[in-house]
Parts: structure tokens; C-alpha cells; sequence
């Protein structure tokens, strides 16, 4: 594989999918966008059981599904045509949330996931980690909520609503493995203050796309 993948990560509320929405047209480069959950089957699968009563090892599987279908379909091919993938939530999202829904199932939940994921998924070349302040990123879904809720049209039911996997114990949690991760694999991620304004964070995340991408 002569492509480069590189992955966006961080907790809900560090703007992560507004900001990857706005550098999409400012730095195309014929780099493919994608995300996890994908839009096949296999991802529509996992939104729907998102913030259902569904048992958390069941949803790890259907992440993992998800996961390999999206390698398989989109970006192992990609990376064989030389290109750049960019994902928004990879597979350090399942390593830092499941590591949190799987701790009664478990004793390192993490190591478990990795041990599943490593005969078949692909490690991103960089990841750049938005870290953000929980109280911020806490005003800022209910912010986003607010919005949602204001909206005369129906909420279609592909749009994530934030349950269980945003209260901020949770994110807490979500965001020590992120930072965890970083600390494991320095060479790899990226960290970026995503507490700022999100025209700086956008310059900041774009100069380090670039940065990524030219990289040799």
C-alpha cells in the first residue's frame, strides 16, 4: 500500500465532524473523506442500535463489522491506489469508547479489542486527537441539541442523538484513553487544543493534515 491514512479522533463535543466538514472543500487534493460508522449496511446497522438497550459486547461486534466492511470496500483500495484517506472516528474510537462499555466484561478491555482488530484492520500513519476541555465539549453538545430540537422538520434517524455515550463521566473516561493511546504511541498522534474558537482550531487541523500528507 503506497496510499497515506490518517485518522481524526476525539470525544463528542470536540467539534471533530463540523471541523472535518469545513476543511473538505478548502483541502480536496483528491483526498478521499471518510467515517465510522460508514454509510453501507453495516453502519446504518450500528446507528440504529446506537442508544438502544442493546448489549455492549453485541454493538463492539457490530463496530467491528462495520470496520472491516469500510477497510475492505473503501479504504484498503484506496491506500493500493496511492491515495490519502482521511476518517473521521477510526479504529481508536473503538479502542476508547468500548474500552469504557466494556470494563464489566473485561479486565483490559482495550488489549481485547486490539487483539481482534490486528489480523485484519489497518493502523492510521497519524492521528490527530482534538482534546477539549469536558465542560466545553459538554456546552457544546447541548448546543448542538438545542438546535436539533428547534428544527421544524423531522429528526431523520440517522442523526446521532446524544444519550448515554455523553454524559460526562463517560466522556471523561473516553477521553483519558484517547490521551492514553496518545501517551502509548507519541510517534502517531496528533495532539490539537480543540477548547479554542473553531476558526483556529480549522487552521490548526489543516496545517497538520497538510503537514501529515506531504510528510514523506
Amino acid at each position: 500500500m503506497n496510499g497515506k491514512l490518517i485518522s481524526i479522533e476525539g470525544i463528542d463535543g470536540s467539534g471533530k465532524t463540523s471541523l472535518v466538514e469545513r476543511i473538505k472543500s478548502k483541502l480536496n487534493r483528491g483526498i478521499i473523506y471518510t467515517k465510522e460508522p460508514t454509510d453501507y449496511d453495516t453502519g446504518i446497522t450500528v446507528k440504529k442500535f446506537l442508544n438502544s438497550e442493546i448489549d455492549p459486547l453485541s454493538l463492539a461486534f457490530l463496530f467491528m463489522a462495520d470496520h472491516s466492511e469500510h477497510i475492505s470496500r473503501l479504504i484498503r483500495p484506496s491506500l493500493d491506489q496511492g491515495k490519502t484517506v482521511v476518517v473521521d472516528r477510526y479504529i481508536d474510537s473503538r479502542y476508547a469508547y468500548q474500552g469504557v462499555t466494556l470494563q464489566n466484561y473485561f479486565s483490559d478491555p482495550i488489549r481485547w479489542l486490539k487483539n481482534l482488530h490486528s489480523p485484519f484492520s489497518i493502523k492510521p500513519d497519524y492521528t490527530i486527537l482534538l482534546v477539549v476541555d469536558l465542560d466545553i465539549a459538554i456546552e457544546r453538545i447541548k448546543q448542538r441539541e438545542q438546535k436539533i430540537t428547534a428544527k421544524d422538520d423531522v429528526i431523520h434517524s440517522d442523526v446521532f442523538k446524544p444519550i448515554t455515550f455523553e454524559k460526562r463521566d463517560f466522556l471523561e473516561k473516553v477521553q483519558d484513553n484517547y490521551l492514553k493511546l496518545a501517551k502509548e504511541d507519541s510517534e502517531r498522534f496528533i495532539k490539537i487544543d480543540a477548547n479554542k474558537e473553531i476558526e483556529y482550531v480549522e487552521k490548526e487541523l489543516t496545517k497538520e493534515l497538510l503537514r501529515c500528507i506531504e510528510a514523506s
